[in-house]
C-alpha cells in the first residue's frame, strides 16, 4: 500500500501525462526487484485497482489538470505538454513585443527549477494578458539605488560593485521615465541611413584604457520592470554623438536612459541614424562636454590583436582581448569576426584597436557552416540582445543530449568600423 500511496503522491503533482506513465514505470521497476513474488501479485492487484480508480476520475474531469491555454498549445511545438527554453523563445519571437531577454524570464518563470515550464507557469505570463504598467506600479527594486550621481567607473584599480551599477541605470531610467516627457515619436523606417555631418577631427586629449571605459556608456530602457533591459554605446564625440545597436536603438520612441562612468545621468533625444541591416545606429545625447573616443582611420587587418569594453552579463566594464579573425560578407554586408567573448549586455559597446581607437561594436553571436551563415539576415529581428550567445547554447545543449562528438564553431560577429564611419556623410 505504501508503493500506491507514494505514485498516487508523485503522479498528482507531476506536470504531463508523459511524466506520470514514466513516474508508474520506474516506480513499479525498483519496487518489483526487491519483491517476493507473493508480494509482486499483492502489489500488482493493488496497482491495477489503483488505475482502474484514477481513469475513473479522469473521465468524470475529477482530479484533471485544467484545459491547456490555447497560447500554450501554440507554443508546445512537440506535444508534450511542457516547454523548452527553445520552445518559449520561439513563441516569444512570433508572438511577442517584450524587449526583455527571454532566458532571464524564463528563469523566473521556471519555479521548480527543471528547466521547462508547466502551464501553470506559463500562465504567469502571456503576451498581452494586461496592458503594460508603468515603473511607477510596479514592485520595489530589490536593490537599493545607490542615488543619482553614484559612480559607475574611476580608474582602472577600482572594484567594481555590479549590484549597484544595475541599480543604478535602472532607478534613473525610472526616474526619467516618471519626470520627462518622452521623445517625439519618430518613423523608424524613416530615419536616415546617414547623418549629416562630419566626423570629429580633433582626437580627444589623452588615449587609453580609461578613457575608452569613460567614454564607454550603459543604456537602459523599458517601460516597466518587466521589460528593463540594458546595453552598451560608446561617445564618439564631445557634444554626445553616441553609436550602439539598432536592436537597442530600435526602442528609441519608448524612452532610452544613458548612464556615464561618472555617474551622470542623460537621454538619448534622437536618433540621427540608422542601419539595420548591420544593427548600428547613432544617437544624440542631451549634455556636452563629454569623454569621447575617436573612430579609426584605418580598420585592422586580419590577425591584428583588438580590445574590448564591455558590460556583458551585466558584468560592467569588463576588458578582454582578442583579434580579427576574419570580414565574413553575409547576405552582401561586410561584418567583423573576432575571437574575443562577449555574452548578453554587451549589445552596442566597443571594440578597439592597440591605440584605443574604435573599430567596431559588439553585436550577435552565432553557430554554422559559411555558407549558412552568409545567407542568414543580421538585421534587427535577428540580432536582438537576448539572441547573443543563446544559439550557441542550444547547439551545445543539443549536442550533449545526442552524443554527438561535433565540434561547433562559435562564431562572434561584430559590426566593421567600415558600418560606423558610414554612418557620417563626410567621413
Amino acid at each position: 500500500m505504501h508503493l500506491c500511496s507514494r505514485t498516487f503522491v508523485m503522479i498528482r503533482d507531476s506536470k504531463t501525462r508523459v511524466a506520470r506513465w514514466a513516474i508508474v514505470t520506474r516506480l513499479l521497476d525498483q519496487r518489483v526487484a526487491a519483491m517476493s513474488l507473493s508480494q509482486r501479485r499483492h502489489d500488482l492487484r493493488l496497482i491495477c485497482c489503483f488505475c482502474l480508480i484514477w481513469i475513473s476520475l479522469q473521465g468524470l474531469g475529477i482530479g484533471q489538470a485544467a484545459p491547456l491555454d490555447e497560447r500554450f498549445r501554440l507554443a508546445d511545438s512537440n506535444g508534450d505538454e511542457v516547454l523548452s527554453f527553445i520552445e518559449f523563445r520561439a513563441y516569444l519571437k512570433n508572438h511577442s513585443e517584450l524587449s526583455r531577454p527571454a532566458r532571464e524570464l524564463f528563469i523566473q518563470l521556471d519555479v521548480n527549477q527543471d528547466r521547462q515550464l508547466s502551464a501553470e507557469e506559463f500562465a504567469r505570463w502571456v503576451s498581452g494578458d494586461k496592458p503594460p504598467t508603468t515603473h511607477a506600479e510596479t514592485q520595489p527594486f530589490p536593490i537599493p539605488d545607490p542615488g543619482p550621481g553614484y559612480v559607475l567607473f574611476q580608474r582602472a584599480d577600482q572594484p567594481l560593485d555590479d549590484a549597484k551599477i544595475y541599480s543604478a541605470i535602472f532607478h534613473r531610467h525610472a526616474e526619467y521615465y516618471q519626470k520627462f516627457p518622452l521623445p517625439a515619436a519618430i518613423d523608424l523606417k524613416n530615419v536616415p541611413r546617414q547623418y549629416q555631418g562630419r566626423l570629429p577631427l580633433v582626437d580627444p586629449s589623452g588615449s587609453g584604457l580609461e578613457l575608452a571605459c569613460r567614454a564607454t556608456v550603459l543604456i537602459g530602457g523599458g517601460k516597466n520592470e518587466e521589460d528593463f533591459f540594458t546595453g552598451g554605446g560608446v561617445i564618439v564625440g564631445p557634444d554626445g554623438l553616441c553609436v550602439t545597436n539598432y536592436h537597442l536603438a530600435k526602442f528609441f520612441n519608448d524612452g532610452l536612459t544613458v548612464l556615464l562612468a561618472d555617474g551622470r545621468a542623460t537621454r538619448a533625444t534622437a536618433l540621427l541614424a540608422a542601419n539595420p541591416q548591420q544593427d548600428l545606429a547613432l544617437l544624440k545625447l542631451e549634455g556636452s562636454d563629454f569623454p569621447w573616443v575617436p573612430l579609426a582611420k584605418q580598420a585592422p587587418r586580419m590577425a591584428d590583436p583588438i580590445r574590448m569594453i564591455h558590460h556583458s552579463e551585466n558584468r560592467f566594464f569588463t576588458y578582454d582581448q582578442g583579434y580579427v579573425k576574419r570580414y565574413p560578407l553575409i547576405v552582401g554586408d561586410p561584418w567583423l569576426e573576432i575571437s574575443a567573448p562577449f555574452a548578453p549586455g554587451g549589445s552596442g559597446c566597443g571594440i578597439f584597436n592597440q591605440n584605443w581607437e574604435l573599430v567596431g561594436l559588439v553585436c550577435v553571436i552565432t553557430v554554422g557552416d559559411g555558407p549558412a551563415i552568409a545567407m542568414e539576415s543580421m538585421a534587427e529581428d535577428e540580432a536582438e540582445s537576448e539572441n547573443i550567445g543563446e544559439e550557441a547554447n542550444e547547439h551545445s545543449e543539443e549536442q550533449d543530449e545526442f552524443g554527438s562528438d561535433i565540434t561547433a564553431i562559435v562564431v562572434r560577429l561584430a559590426v566593421p568600423l567600415s558600418a560606423l564611419r558610414n554612418l557620417w556623410t563626410m567621413n
